[in-house]
């Protein structure tokens, strides 16, 4: 994968401030996006599509888990393994 985690963090800010109503230029690598409310169950599926969109990746489904969106530090380290 070419994105950086800045490009990562950036599509997931936007998202979150377009759809849920959120500040999202609040969130940080470490910022725990589920625990904090800025993403949902249902989010998570969305922003799982957008991502590939945003950053041109093609995923399997069913590769990124709820888990993977604990914070962007952890999905920017699946996103990695997922497309080595």
């Amino acid at each position: 994968m070419k994105a950086s985690i800045d490009e990562v963090k950036n599509v997931i800010a936007a998202f979150v401030t377009r759809t849920r109503g959120l500040d999202g230029t609040k969130i940080q690598a470490d910022t725990e996006l589920l625990r904090d409310g800025y993403l949902d169950s249902f989010s998570v599926v969305s922003l799982s599509t957008e991502i590939e969109q945003a950053l041109k990746l093609s995923l399997p489904s069913g590769t990124l888990l709820p888990e993977d969106f604990e914070s962007v530090q952890v999905l920017y380290d699946r996103l990695i393994e997922a497309t080595s």
